[in-house]
């Protein structure tokens, strides 16, 4: 990430809010539920919300992974004293503990599961609310802080925990062990790999071996779906961990499952902005039930650090393509740009409205993956792999490749306009191929153009390619050709999404019978508050674009004939990341009126 910046545009706007809320939270009270958890008096009262909750602790976690992250893209030297100020905390904390434990719950509950003898159910163990889940966050959160800031008290602390949970753990057998993974435990098998890349001790990878829970993952690597029914978001990061795994030690049985698991995720658990769940759970393959509690943030945070995996392995577009959607439609829009607050659910269920969290009372587990999102989007514009460059995002930002002693920088305000152009701002006359996405949304053929006379339109695994010696000042301009098309639920086709380009784009319903605030300490305090009646567009010409059109002089805006029924209504479009503090719908009934 530290050589990728962005320039300006949508992503950059999302950047800044999400980095006033890092700064905006205050340390003392995020680690106040770890000073309470070793009996110690905390300087300032912790947050409320979930901070006052059993799982307490997993914020500072985060806070740690999304400061570390910002500062590697941002380079703040505030926030890099803030980060150095809460891994003195935390290791003020460990060092007063016996066993160097620190967490935002008391350590009674690793002590009954370190036993031998324990209670299990899918979010209880030991007697405490995913214990592991929790802690799991503040592993990351060190690790993340080593790996991006270099403080090596950070690696101190997570080396001290994590010999705390190896010596622990080495008392249970296999069967506990399994048992004890009933319960969600979050990426645990990933950061113990971590562990193992930082200090090359086995110990550390055989412990991320034992975490990988085989009740899932078995059959993920035997090409077995039976993923309906069960908690999405506790099966993504173990999928995760298991990728990493493979990274380590390539044994295939690990790619194949993760490779297997993100196709059936993506392909048939999915709606159509990429994330996943209703009520948290996996529904059945290939149905798109519309409700408020869909698509959970933190599934879709985590399905894009496995698509980041994958990518890697398989450098094609089709990857790209699931991160771009849900990059653009769920991740982007889970964020309100005037208040940097986070959502929980987004929801599908035509005629609701998104809901925020508060900034010191909810603390949720979206929160806390909230707090990290807007750290990442330099993240996979560019990738860089055996002398090859592909530019998988349309994002204005600039990429220092110092290895070739090159400078690329992409001048864009994609989506409001189609196309992109790459300017050389530092070369070397260095061979370099670049490959560029050829978007599956592309509305006509998409050539590249060098130096305004050079075209280039040779195609390899969904990238054109283009290479050549570049020098200062070459360029490219891209064209990105879109227009509006409608995408089909795979449970029902007359129950469609208007898409232009990769966008979702949300009819705006207004603020009719709208709660007085959509941000709340409980994400689900508002699931309840009434609909309204959302029009069914009623239409006998197919090809949206004969009737939707354009709004002069509002960028990416789109208004219906008067197809909307009952009521010969208007309806206004806008992408989904604008839409925010209305009600909405997403997923129409289009009929065709010919027909009824």
């Amino acid at each position: 990430m530290d050589n990728v910046n962005l320039l300006n545009g949508i992503f950059k706007q999302s950047q800044e809010k999400g980095e006033e809320y890092l700064h905006y939270l205050d340390i003392d009270r995020l680690v106040a539920p770890c000073y309470e958890a070793n009996d110690q008096a905390p300087k300032k009262p912790r947050y409320g919300g979930w901070e006052k909750e059993e799982i307490a602790g997993h914020s500072i976690g985060h806070w740690l992974s999304a400061a570390a992250s910002m500062y590697a893209t941002t380079w703040n030297t505030e926030l890099k004293q803030k980060l150095d100020y809460a891994i003195d905390e935390l290791g003020n904390i460990q060092y007063s503990e016996p066993k160097g434990y620190v967490s935002g719950f008391p350590r009674t509950c690793f002590d009954n599961v370190f036993n031998g003898d324990f209670q299990v159910d899918n979010f209880s163990l030991g007697g405490s609310w995913v214990p592991w889940y929790s802690i799991h966050k503040i592993f990351a959160g060190l690790i993340d802080t080593y790996k991006y800031t270099g403080n090596r008290k950070a690696l101190d602390i997570v080396l001290i925990l994590a010999n705390w949970a190896k010596n622990g753990l080495g008392n249970l057998t296999d069967e506990q062990f399994e048992k004890m993974l009933i319960c969600e435990h979050g990426g645990m098998n990933e950061v113990m790999a971590d562990v193992y890349i930082l200090t090359n001790n086995k110990e550390y990878l055989d412990l991320a071996k034992r975490f990988c829970h085989h009740a899932i993952l078995t059959p993920l690597s035997e090409g077995i779906d039976d993923l309906e029914g069960k908690h999405a978001n506790t099966q993504i990061p173990k999928v995760i961990g298991a990728a990493k795994i493979y990274d380590i030690t390539g044994e295939k049985k690990y790619k194949d499952l993760a490779d297997f698991f993100w196709k059936q995720v993506t392909n048939y658990r999915s709606y159509v902005i990429g994330g996943n769940s209703i009520g948290e759970h996996f529904g059945s393959e290939n149905e798109e039930e519309l409700g408020i509690t869909t698509a959970e943030t933190c599934n879709t945070y985590n399905m894009l650090k496995l698509t980041e995996h994958l990518f890697h392995w398989f450098p094609k577009a089709e990857y790209m393509e699931y991160y771009e959607k849900a990059l653009y439609n769920h991740i982007l829009p889970s964020q309100d740009p005037d208040t940097g607050m986070k959502t929980y659910f987004v929801s599908t269920q035509p005629g609701h409205f998104k809901v925020y969290c508060t900034p010191d009372n909810s603390f949720w587990c979206c929160t806390g993956s909230g707090m990290e999102n807007p750290a990442r989007y330099t993240r996979n514009i560019y990738y860089q792999e055996q002398g090859k460059l592909y530019v998988n995002l349309f994002i204005a930002s600039e990429i220092n490749m110092e290895d070739k002693n090159m400078k690329l920088r992409q001048e864009t305000s994609f989506p409001e306009s189609q196309e992109t152009k790459l300017i050389i701002t530092k070369g070397n006359n260095e061979t370099l191929p670049i490959h560029v996405r050829i978007p599956q949304w592309a509305k006509g053929e998409v050539i590249a153009s060098v130096n305004g006379n050079e075209h280039y339109s040779r195609v390899e695994n969904g990238y054109l390619i283009i290479k050549r010696r570049w020098v200062t000042g070459d360029s490219v301009k891209i064209k990105l050709p879109m227009e509006l098309y409608t995408y089909k639920s795979k449970d029902d086709p007359k129950k469609q999404v208007i898409m232009y380009g990769p966008l979702v784009m949300a009819g705006a319903l207004g603020k009719e019978n709208f709660p007085e605030t959509d941000i709340v300490a409980d994400h689900q305090a508002l699931n309840d508050y009434p609909l309204i009646d959302v029009p069914t567009l009623l239409t006998d010409r197919m090809d949206v674009n004969k009737w939707i059109t354009p709004e002069q002089g509002s960028p990416l805006t789109f208004k219906t004939d008067p197809v909307g029924q009952p009521g010969n209504v208007n309806v206004t479009l806008i992408p989904f990341y604008k839409l925010h503090h209305q009600r909405y719908t997403l997923y129409w009934d289009i009929r065709n009126d010919s027909a009824e």
